[in-house]
């Protein structure tokens, strides 16, 4: 089941139906999960939901021990610490483009003398904090756009292998003019909860 999740987010399916679907006309795929017959959507729902503290569980002991093997290799790469953050985009009404570009337009019509810049500034900085589905799904610049989403932090070792995923908690700091450096200034604000993966 854990080799057929990999291969759902290897290969980017968005539904288990997408990923059922090669898996019973793939046997390459079919052979890699080990699967005799290939499960119904629902194994696959419960098997994620009754087994979700043991599936994170894995990968924190996948990580300790891709960790152990990197310090054999070269101990000052393994133990270089690099921090970053990013975003999880949910599907919402905000992150469809035809959202903006809607509301794009209706600035544009309402202050026909702005300049593009000038579109964008005011259309992004009158966009809502949060998203109407949630108010954890927060509007960031993150992975080099606008959206909304899931604020995380990242910790890899200098080798990239992840040690840590964590929610991450920081200023707003989205000033739509110059918005990679307002993600740097409230990046260097991020707070997060670690959890000990070393003893």
């Amino acid at each position: 089941m854990l080799c057929a999740f990999f291969i759902q987010k290897i290969f980017k399916f968005s539904t288990l139906t997408q990923l059922r679907a090669v898996l019973l006309n793939s046997y390459q795929l079919k052979s890699f999960c080990n699967f005799d017959t290939i499960p119904s959507i629902s194994t696959f729902s419960r098997f994620r939901k009754i087994f979700c503290s043991e599936i994170e569980n894995v990968f924190y002991n996948l990580a300790k021990y891709a960790q152990n093997i990197a310090l054999e290799i070269n101990p000052d790469l393994a133990s270089c610490v690099i921090f970053d953050t990013t975003a999880l985009v949910p599907m919402l009404k905000e992150n469809n483009p035809k959202f903006i570009q809607s509301m794009l337009r209706k600035t544009k019509s309402q202050n026909p003398n702005l300049t593009s810049s000038a579109v964008y500034y005011l259309t992004y900085s009158n966009l809502p904090k949060s998203a109407s589905a949630s108010p954890y799904i927060t509007r960031m610049f993150a992975n080099g756009h606008f959206c909304y989403g899931y604020k995380f932090a990242i910790i890899t070792n200098g080798f990239g292998l992840p040690l840590v995923i964590t929610p991450a908690f920081c200023p707003s700091s989205d000033d739509p003019q110059d918005p990679a450096f307002s993600k740097a200034i409230s990046d260097s604000g991020v707070k997060i909860k670690l959890c000990p993966l070393y003893n």
